[in-house]
């Protein structure tokens, strides 16, 4: 009987590993500042079928004046089709510091566009961290 458990439990943990998230292929960063309303577009690769996991590092609010601080809203991530002058997201992820999204993608090329959604002052920017972790 003790057997038949010890073997279960090995089972049961060995299909627990099949099962969890894959370390990432490649880690990516995108950072940059971008201005009232502004976007910044950066292209994406996937050899496979895949998930990329988008982490908000930073985001940090520059005043006019070049004062700095937390950033008050957040900043939106789309993937898309495109190039790097234009790049049509299918949808928009609002990251704030410290949220995370996860998407699975199919193989192919992608464009990854961050926006600035009109929250910070005119005359201000807002400061970007993001890690994007690639498994494919």
């Amino acid at each position: 009987m003790r057997r038949a458990l010890l073997a279960v439990a090995v089972l049961l943990l060995a299909t627990g590993c099949e099962g969890s998230p894959a370390e990432p292929d490649r880690t990516e960063a995108l950072t940059g500042t971008l201005e009232r309303s502004a976007s910044a577009i950066s292209l994406l690769s996937l050899r496979n079928t895949g998930n990329v996991r988008v982490t908000a590092i930073d985001l940090e609010a520059v005043a006019a004046d070049g004062t700095t601080g937390p950033a008050i809203g957040g900043i939106t991530f789309g993937v898309g089709t495109g190039n790097t002058v234009a790049c049509i997201a299918s949808g928009n992820f609002g990251l704030i510091k410290g949220s995370v999204i996860s998407l699975g993608l199919h193989k192919g090329d992608y464009c990854v566009k961050v926006s600035e959604p009109t929250v910070v002052a005119e005359g201000s920017s807002v400061r970007y961290q993001l890690q994007l972790e690639i498994s494919n």
